[in-house]
């Protein structure tokens, strides 16, 4: 009895990382549509570059294109963890 109750949790647990992930490709999707900026689309990785570029920018990296850069790499370090890009 005990086998089918962890499989159950193994599987909500599965369901539950795939509906995460389509939320965030669900909202990349819905922000293509606004008007582009400096001819990309707006997406939520580049919003919080955006945000995360100050706080680049007192780490030391002057730069404002450089610095939005760091601040997307940032942003993807706290959002997964530390993981992936």
């Amino acid at each position: 009895m005990d086998e089918l109750r962890d499989a159950r949790l193994v599987i909500s647990i599965i369901g539950m990382l795939i509906v995460a992930v389509a939320f965030v490709s669900l909202s990349d999707q819905i922000l293509e549509f606004p008007p582009y900026v400096n001819d990309e689309p707006v997406t939520p990785v580049r919003l919080f570059g955006w945000f995360f570029a100050p706080v680049a920018w007192l780490m030391g990296i002057s730069d404002r294109s450089e610095a939005t850069i760091a601040g997307t790499i940032a942003a993807c370090m706290t959002g997964t963890g530390g993981g992936m890009l």
